[in-house]
């Protein structure tokens, strides 16, 4: 008698839930010592028991690899055992007394299988659970596999990692003599698998090849100390997880024993030690936890798979051991965030620049780590050439080109399995070379020249032999536009170089007029596609890229001027030579210095090309200055700036970068920068640089300021926003308009419609707007006249705001 398999969708769903309805709950399976845990944490359970039932059963052996005489030892009635051969797609069978071809030799964890049980009785078989979880390997088509996971897990949820390869899932119910059904594309009434329990057995039907990793008894000892909370606990747990099922998924790797330990005594971001990978305090919080747990659980890996002694190091060269498990951590960031795989590589470009060395002579460890960040992307790099190299068809080219080169990554476990190879050679050298098709001293000189193509075609400036920057038009630019362009692009490096001494820049900007070129600008300077996009982006510091969309119409003026100015700044004070941040203060120093250099250079090059002066640039500025109270020194940080109001901090940096460049020359401004580096603070910076102590700036500066920009002497408007009917209109903007083209006070209302306006002396024409609001109003404008108010010498209260008729705002 052959085990039940034929299962019609529409015919088995409807009797499985009929069935189930009139025979109440099935058995279930149950854990001898506590529940099987998810990621397999201790009290995970040692056995488990399933009850069977007269008939036919299905199953999972969930237990260690066992010969099949096991099974029979263990159970008096059973008759007959199947399993099916996903390979051959086929079943493979065996009786107490017979051993047919094709027949079922041995158990293996994660098996589902049918038992055919004789008597009259039920029998409770218990078993034991495999320590460290189950790999089951699933091919195209049907697949009888057993659930060694948590008790009680939602179906849908367990399936959901087979994607859209997933077509049906369907279970015995012994008791009920009837399948229970799950198909992803079915209204969630009619699937009757809603469950499943440790020990079951499942027909699952996929249409392609898969891996599916269950954890089972745990494998992993976790130890936090006292301050991590109990859900951030948690998280670390599901993430450690999620990497092993990444590995074990992907490469057929299952997880070594093992310990996560978080340590917030320890100097590093993360390590390992052993058989132990160690958390510091900086990654515990880190967004992307995820892909510094899989770089160093690659690290444990490369030890169990390369089968060095526990008490030796990686044979292979430094960059190899950090360039795979960076590698690696970006494999699985892909995977779980999404990353483009260009934004990846160019992240890693970007960053290994700095790295002067070629690879070979990063080998040793004191060479490798003195490189830091840099030295892992490069060697990261390196793992990606020689993946996609081992890959590639013999007709194909290493292309950086095309942004989108290799965007798949396309790796095919090389990495992994030159990890294997070690094991079986005698030295890394020919690990490498059967591994990847190339001697190391062929790859050396390979990797430098595709370093150098990749390099050239992303950072253009780079590739080149001059310092200065490079201007990159992208698709379809008419030839006025680009002369525009260009001329505004040399007239700012003239400008900065002649009127500051701003010292050389070497950067690159990408400028396109199409949706198509814009894209490929993006992806080509930043790694990922612009999506909602934006007018004008730049990657900092240092390596500088801009890219510019012509089509938005704004100053291009403008954004190459703030860009060449960061740029710059940043060539001439890079942050880690820069003294150590005091107080909060940044290494550039407070948000005041900077933002004073910066607005004197964008105001003095807007009057030097724009249709307006200097000094009418200053009167605009004072004007801004006079509504604010607060003192230039308490702009430190840049919350600072936005609390006291951007524009009038802007406008005050203004004032005194204007007062430094009269008292100093307008070279200082960026001789301050460049005093930055070899200064043991800002303070001893700008005396170098303009010749006075910060405390005597700030007490002839505030004199200044109390000459030329009194504080003007602010007044309030108070008043309610309310409908017809007297509702009060929460979320609205209130403004105060005095007429001079600018917006003196802006105000949303509150809970009770209530707005608050600080204004100088004079008559003020009151806007209202409701975009931001729930009330309904009779046409689709919603901006209204609010009526005028005069203030002469003293607050103007209880001024009520009444909207047109018919229109309508819901209470509080």
């Amino acid at each position: 008698m052959r085990p039940p398999v034929r299962f019609p969708l529409g015919a088995v769903l409807v009797v499985g839930l009929l069935v189930a309805m009139l025979a109440g709950e099935p058995a279930r399976a149950s854990a001898e010592s506590g529940e099987l845990g998810e990621s397999g944490e201790s009290g995970a359970a040692d056995t488990i028991t399933t009850v069977l039932h007269p008939g036919w059963n299905m199953v999972a052996w969930v237990g260690p690899e066992a010969p099949v005489t096991a099974i029979f030892e263990t159970i008096p009635a059973l008759r007959r055992v199947s399993a099916w051969d996903a390979d051959h797609q086929r079943y493979q069978r065996r009786t107490r007394n017979s051993i047919p071809l094709h027949a079922l030799r041995t158990l293996t964890p994660g098996m589902g299988l049918w038992l055919e049980m004789g008597g009259d009785e039920p029998f409770e078989w218990t078993r034991p659970v495999a320590g460290g979880g189950a790999l089951v390997a699933l091919r195209a088509g049907r697949n009888l596999v057993g659930w060694a996971g948590r008790d009680r897990a939602r179906t849908e949820e367990a399936l959901a990692r087979f994607g859209t390869s997933l077509v049906s899932a369907f279970q015995w119910d012994a008791q009920a003599q009837g399948y229970l059904g799950y198909r992803p594309d079915a209204a969630t009434s009619a699937n009757t698998l809603v469950e499943l329990e440790p020990g079951d057995g499942l027909w699952v039907e996929l249409t392609e090849d898969t891996r599916w990793w269950q954890p089972g008894a745990g494998r992993i000892e976790f130890t936090f100390p006292d301050e991590v909370p109990a859900e951030r606990q948690a998280t670390i747990r599901d993430d450690m997880a999620d990497v092993i099922r990444f590995f074990a998924e992907r490469y057929g790797i299952t997880p070594p024993k093992f310990a996560v330990t978080v340590d917030f005594s320890l100097d590093i971001f993360a390590g390992v030690r052993s058989r132990q990978i160690l958390i510091g305090r900086g990654a515990v919080e880190h967004p992307y936890l995820g892909a510094t747990l899989a770089h160093e659980y690659f690290h444990l890996l490369q030890r169990r798979l390369g089968g060095y002694p526990p008490a030796a190091s990686d044979p292979s060269p430094r960059w190899v051991t950090e360039g795979a498990a960076t590698y690696a951590g970006g494999l699985y960031r892909r995977e779980r965030w999404g990353t483009p795989a260009e934004e990846l590589r160019l992240s890693r470009l970007r960053q290994s620049v700095t790295v002067t060395e070629q690879l070979d002579e990063l080998t040793l460890s004191r060479l490798f780590y003195a490189g830091a960040g840099p030295a892992y992307s490069l060697a990261a790099l390196a793992i990606e050439w020689l993946s996609g190299h081992a890959t590639a068809a013999p007709t194909d080219t290493f292309d950086p080109i095309p942004p989108a080169w290799l965007d798949g990554l396309a790796e095919d476990a090389t990495y992994v399995a030159y990890y294997d190879a070690l094991s079986a050679h005698n030295d890394w050298e020919d690990a490498f070379a059967s591994t990847f098709g190339l001697s190391p001293g062929e790859f050396y000189e390979s990797f430098e020249a595709y370093r150098s193509a990749l390099t050239t075609s992303r950072l253009p400036h780079l590739g080149d032999d001059e310092d200065a920057p490079t201007l990159v038009f992208m698709g379809s630019v008419d030839t006025e536009t680009q002369a525009d362009v260009r001329a505004v692009f040399d007239n700012i490096q003239t400008f900065f170089g002649e009127r500051f001494g701003a010292g050389p820049a070497d950067y690159t900007v990408y400028a396109a007029a199409e949706i198509e070129a814009v894209a490929e600008a993006y992806t080509r300077a930043l790694g990922h596609d612009p999506g909602g996009g934006s007018c004008s982006l730049a990657t900092t510091p240092i390596i500088t890229v801009v890219v510019l969309d012509l089509r938005c119409g704004v100053s291009v003026a403008h954004d190459l001027d703030r860009y060449h100015y960061g740029h710059v700044r940043d060539r001439l004070a890079p942050l880690l030579e820069s003294p150590g941040a005091e107080d909060g203060v940044g290494r550039h120093g407070p948000a005041w210095l900077g933002l004073a250099a910066r607005t004197y250079a964008e105001h003095t090059y807007e009057a030097v090309t724009g249709d307006v002066t200097l000094k009418e640039i200053h009167a605009r500025e004072v004007r801004h200055v006079r509504h604010g109270t607060f003192t230039l020194e308490s702009l430190r940080l840049w919350d600072d700036v936005i609390s006291a109001g951007y524009q009038e901090a802007r406008a005050l940096a203004f004032l005194a970068g204007e007062w430094l460049a009269e008292r100093a020359g307008e070279p200082a401004l960026f001789d301050y920068f460049r005093q930055l580096p070899t200064s043991d603070t800002w303070q001893s910076a700008l005396e170098a640089a303009f010749g006075m102590s910060v405390e005597d700036f700030h007490a002839e500066f505030e004199a200044y300021r109390a000459e030329v920009a009194p504080p003007f002497v602010l007044y309030r408007i108070r008043g309610v926003l309310l409908d017809p009917a007297g509702n009060p209109s929460v979320g609205a903007w209130v403004a105060a308009n005095r007429g001079e083209g600018r917006w003196e006070d802006t105000a949303i209302t509150g809970a009770d419609g209530a707005f608050d306006l600080a204004v100088r002396d004079g008559s003020y024409d009151l806007a209202v707007d409701l975009t931001t609001t729930g009330c309904a109003v009779p046409t689709d404008d919603r901006q209204y006249p609010g009526g005028m108010a005069v203030v002469d010498g003293a607050d103007v209260r209880r001024i009520e705001i009444r909207l047109p008729e018919g229109s309508v705002c819901s209470q509080p």
